[in-house]
């Protein structure tokens, strides 16, 4: 699964994951295209890792996610979090 979450209509913040456990195989956040205040919000509340990676895991609910590959009836995806199916880079991020 690809995780993508959008502000004014360009990607800040992107996690792929493993359908089946959800598990995080990589991901990024862009200080500069988020929303005001939020990597401050985040990183007071500890979301960061090593040299200060701002983690997706506490961020808001995602914008949409792209099934990659896999069975959707064993996995599972976020609750409310609607499906695309356009693949290719979205404004401001590239995540292919």
């Amino acid at each position: 699964m690809l995780y993508v979450w959008l502000h004014d209509g360009y990607a800040y913040a992107a996690r792929y994951a493993f359908a089946d456990s959800g598990e995080t195989i990589c991901q990024s956040y862009a200080e500069s295209m988020a929303p005001h205040g939020q990597a401050a919000e985040l990183k007071a509340a500890g979301h960061v890792h090593g040299k200060g990676w701002i983690q997706t895991i506490g961020l808001p609910t995602p914008s949409l996610y792209l099934h990659i590959r896999g069975d959707l009836e064993r996995g599972h995806t976020v609750p409310g979090v609607p499906a695309t199916t356009k693949r290719g880079p979205l404004p401001g991020l590239w995540y292919e």
